[in-house]
């Protein structure tokens, strides 16, 4: 039968906590800074398309506002299909909170 140390278990106890506290500390932070980096990085054009769901045509914006106290807003935006026959801009498109 074998005993275990004492201080091995509090340490094992104390590693856990840290990293209990490092895992919502990083869910925190994903959660908070989610909408800014989605609207202020490639991902908003690759989010764009993904949604469009074409591979007819492509769809991107210049700036983006995804916030969870601002209206969302997509400004600079540019559709246009691949032959290049159709192209369509549009300054700003903007949601209302409700």
């Amino acid at each position: 039968m074998t005993k275990s140390n004492p201080s091995s278990c509090l340490l094992l106890f104390m590693w856990k906590w840290r990293f209990a506290l490092l895992a919502c500390a990083v869910f925190s932070a994903w959660l908070l800074a989610g909408p800014w980096i989605l609207a202020k990085t490639p991902l908003r054009n690759w989010l764009l398309r993904k949604i469009a769901g074409s591979e007819e045509f492509m769809i991107e914006s210049q700036d983006a506002s995804f916030g969870y106290f601002s209206s969302l807003s997509l400004s600079g935006i540019r559709i246009e299909t691949n032959d290049n026959r159709a192209k369509i801009h549009v300054e700003k498109i903007e949601a209302e909170r409700s």
